[in-house]
């Protein structure tokens, strides 16, 4: 389902303007300890492609700008985060959810695995050959 949502930098993310890409969303928020575990391994597998076809956005379940903020100030982490309020969108995705560059959801995964984010990056891979 295409959403639009704000990003912590400013600006929006419309899920309808990014197709051609590939999209890998993250839910994710400071309380939740296996997201938090996973979170490192998926910002380092996705920063192997090329961002102009693979956007990565990390999607915070109803915290606030400055508590996002300064939590991944504290770790260093750089990524994209948008912020879902309501956490309307991560009700409909689940933890981790893959777009394809049809606009269309490929691949949807909850819950921590220790090989998580290379089965994500293996996911990407297949969808950026069609």
């Amino acid at each position: 389902k295409p959403f639009k949502l704000p990003l912590l930098a400013g600006a929006d993310v419309d899920l309808s303007k990014e197709k051609g890409k590939v999209i890998v969303l993250d839910f994710w928020a400071t309380w939740c300890g296996p997201c938090i575990k996973a979170l490192p391994q998926m910002i380092d597998a996705m920063a192997a492609f090329d961002p102009n076809q693979v956007r990565f956005i990390g999607i915070n379940q109803a915290e606030d700008k400055e508590t996002v903020k300064t939590f991944l100030e504290t770790r260093g982490w750089k990524f994209e985060v948008a912020l879902d309020a309501n956490q309307r969108v991560g009700q409909n995705f689940g933890v981790e959810g893959v777009i394809g560059p049809d606009g269309k959801v490929a691949y949807v995964k909850s819950g921590y695995e220790p090989n998580g984010a290379k089965e994500v990056a293996e996911m990407v891979k297949k969808l950026m050959k069609k």
